[in-house]
């Protein structure tokens, strides 16, 4: 059966069917406004982002994008969702990531630093082990909306909020928020290599066969106790 195709697949991502790529993106440099860097966004089937490093965008990854059909809605005829409303993206995963925000120009205009991961109608998604940092506060650093979200957002590490703008859809569990500069080897320049006092080390909650089993730059998480956000400190 041919692959369940994305609109868009920038840096790593890929659709249902086609193996993951296991190399890191480039770093993305000129700050830019919507639409997001990486983004599944109209009823895509199990798509995968990860390793990407994503600098000074006002929008960072996302998977969905609203809660109405297209015009040409693509139905996954074997695949549901435990919520109701219409799903514009199914078990997609975001993991491993870094979202990296310091720029004024990115800042200063009226629609600022949107958001560094959101889900929207995303059904069954799995967000986990990504890092967001930005030296001024977004709109939010994970989001997520609309009643047919669900699935997990786990151990992800970010410097202000995780925004859960539906109630009671998706699960979050070992998450750190407000994280500081002091978490990170060189916060101000972008370096999010955890130091070795910062409280995400070690810090995780257990997530099953949503754990990745490496980190950003494919380091292995094998030391029992994987540390939050993208970087596991060796």
């Amino acid at each position: 059966m041919a692959p369940r195709r994305p609109r868009t697949a920038p840096g790593p991502a890929t659709p249902r069917g086609t193996p993951t790529p296991r190399a890191r993106s480039p770093p993305i440099a000129a700050p830019r406004s919507p639409p997001r860097t990486a983004h599944f966004w109209r009823e895509n089937a199990e798509a995968v982002i990860e390793r990407n490093t994503v600098v000074n965008c006002a929008r960072g990854i996302g998977l969905g994008l609203t809660d109405s059909p297209a015009d040409d809605v693509r139905v996954h005829a074997d695949m549901s969702c435990p919520n109701p409303g219409h799903a514009d993206d199914y078990r997609g995963t975001v993991r491993n990531n870094v979202v990296f925000v310091d720029d004024d120009r990115v800042f200063d205009p009226a629609s600022g630093f949107d958001t560094g991961i959101a889900l929207a109608a995303a059904c069954e998604a799995t967000v986990v082990h990504n890092t967001v940092y930005s030296t001024r506060a977004p709109f939010s650093s994970i989001e997520w909306r609309f009643d047919a979200t669900s699935g997990l957002v786990g151990n992800n590490l970010v410097s202000h909020n995780l925004m859960e703008r539906t109630a009671g859809t998706a699960a979050a569990a070992g998450n750190l928020d407000g994280a500081g500069a002091e978490h990170f080897v060189d916060a101000a320049a972008g370096g999010l290599s955890l130091t070795i006092g910062s409280a995400a080390v070690d810090a995780w909650a257990e997530l099953g066969s949503a754990a990745p089993d490496d980190d950003v730059e494919a380091e292995p998480r094998s030391d029992g106790a994987p540390d939050g956000g993208a970087d596991e400190r060796s």
